[in-house]
């Protein structure tokens, strides 16, 4: 049976406590507002005891005792046991100690287990077409509202002529098929009219929209649903509170109430992130972030949340990732790799060389605070950069890429790329102070190193001397030694490739390196 047709009672009953009942065998129910105390007794049969422990403590555990020792036996007539205690559960373990049904509660299941048995919780899951209502009568009613009122919430909607039209079951489906149908649900719209009345209740029930369209096809509503889900997500998002956190100018604009926040969110993130509705939600939020005059509007904004429900907002993101802290860049750099904004190329390539640029950065750093315990020889050094130091190279190498293909004509990454390669020509300049000191108290090369003018001799002219071998010898000038370890792991696909590190002539410019070659 669809939640939506079960009275909360029965919901509680049988999708909650008689399920751990059947699994455990033994059930305690803790329940201060002695709101379950009918249907925990209700649930007795001949082959489930129910003890009721309001009735007294002393003799509800003399009951709960003779009732676990039955349970205990061989061939039993008890199925289960359920203790209905009218007060909190035990928080703590001196608490469970002095419990007199603790006994109950480790031999079975407890309720409430976590915070999915809230109540409020309960009700949510019992009629979650109706969210929007449930959140705001628990908002309006201290302790929650009784069984009658919740079962009376929604009017008896199930929402059957949507439901067969668009061939869904829940209130989450229908609101999804509604904003983006598939060719067939669409078809379906089109050719009928008698979902329009249920829709509009729908709208209401769910997300709080009264919907002003007079039209009766799908293209009007769907319009101002889209407009209506799309804004509201970005007012939810906005730091604040609302209606203050919005700019005066949009003040006015029909957005959800606060009960219904969480159908919103999850929507809005559904409709970005499945294949199959993105395109539709990518168009319909630059319409709708037009018609809005959004990035005008929104300008003196510095924090437009966290989710990126509009285009403009991606900028945004990025202007505070130019400002922030390294931690804080970071994880919005990490953010956008799942932005629905992301595939936009301009915005790829900007989002691209500032990863690269923190990359960099942050290379630097663990590099430059490692150094120290690597420059008390020239051996120790040089084992450093081969192991270790070389990764600020390749991650300089692509930063410098990402730089040299974007155009970025209004400068708005320049303050990064400069903080980059400032960042990274202070590790280089530690790294070369250190090593110039070694080279002034000893020589260069150091003994039992490979050097540049032994490599031919060593690696290819034995092989070349084979009648019948065939070498490839390529010397390429300038070849950094991260560049080596790349063109290794190309290699490496083909056949087994070994790397060795040779020693180039100081200084390891053109004309010096050439002459000793």
């Amino acid at each position: 049976m669809p939640h939506d047709a079960m009275k909360i009672a029965e919901f509680i009953t049988d999708a909650v406590l008689r399920p751990r009942l059947v699994a455990k065998g033994c059930l305690v129910v803790y329940d201060p507002e002695r709101r379950l105390r009918d249907l925990c007794l209700n649930m007795a049969t001949e082959r489930i005891c129910v003890v009721d422990a309001g009735a007294g403590s002393l003799p509800g555990r003399q009951a709960m005792q003779q009732a676990l020792r039955e349970l205990g036996r061989p061939g039993p007539t008890l199925d289960g046991l359920l203790v209905y205690v009218p007060a909190n559960a035990p928080l703590t373990d001196e608490a469970w100690q002095a419990n007199p049904f603790a006994a109950a509660a480790a031999c079975g299941a407890v309720f409430p287990d976590g915070a999915g048995d809230d109540y409020e919780q309960l009700c949510l899951r019992a009629r979650p077409d109706h969210q929007t209502d449930i959140r705001r009568l628990f908002a309006q009613t201290a302790g929650g509202p009784a069984f009658e009122v919740i079962d009376a919430v929604g009017g008896g909607f199930g929402w059957p002529q949507l439901k067969a039209a668009l061939q869904v079951e829940s209130g989450r489906e229908i609101l999804l098929a509604l904003l983006a149908p598939n060719d067939g649900q669409h078809s379906a719209l089109k050719a009928t009219e008698g979902w329009v009345s249920e829709a509009h209740d729908f709208f209401k029930a769910t997300l709080g929209l009264k919907l002003t369209t007079r039209g009766k096809t799908w293209s009007a509503l769907a319009e101002e649903a889209w407009r209506f889900v799309l804004f509201s997500e970005f007012a939810f998002d906005l730091p604040g509170v609302l209606p203050a956190a919005l700019p005066d100018a949009l003040q006015q604009v029909p957005r959800a109430p606060a009960e219904a926040r969480a159908i919103v969110e999850g929507v809005c993130e559904s409709l970005r992130t499945d294949p199959r509705s993105q395109p539709t939600y990518v168009e319909r939020a630059q319409a709708m972030q037009a018609q809005l005059n959004l990035p005008e509007l929104c300008r003196a904004l510095d924090d437009l949340g966290q989710r990126e429900t509009f285009p403009f907002e991606e900028r945004a993101v990025l202007h505070r990732t130019l400002q922030a802290q390294l931690d804080t860049a970071r994880q919005l750099v990490a953010r956008h790799k799942t932005s629905v904004w992301r595939g936009q190329a301009d915005s790829q390539a900007q989002w691209q060389l500032m990863h690269a640029a923190l990359a960099l950065v942050q290379a630097c750093d663990d590099l430059e605070r490692g150094l120290p315990d690597h420059t008390r020889s020239m051996g120790a050094l040089l084992d450093h950069y081969v192991a270790t130091l070389r990764e600020g190279d390749r991650l300089q190498r692509e930063f410098e890429e990402a730089a040299g293909d974007h155009v970025d004509a209004q400068g708005l990454l320049d303050g990064a790329v400069r903080h980059a390669r400032g960042r990274y020509r202070q590790l280089a300049e530690r790294v070369q102070v250190a090593l110039m000191k070694h080279v002034e108290a000893t020589p260069w090369p150091p003994a039992g190193r490979l050097l540049n003018t032994e490599v031919f001799d060593r690696f290819a002219a034995g092989p070349l001397a084979e009648q019948g071998r065939r070498v490839a010898y390529l010397m390429v000038d300038a070849l950094r030694y991260e560049l080596g370890v790349a063109l290794e792991r190309l290699l490496a696909d083909d056949g087994p490739v070994v790397l060795h590190a040779a020693c180039a002539q100081l200084p390891t410019v053109t004309p010096v390196g050439m002459a000793s070659l």
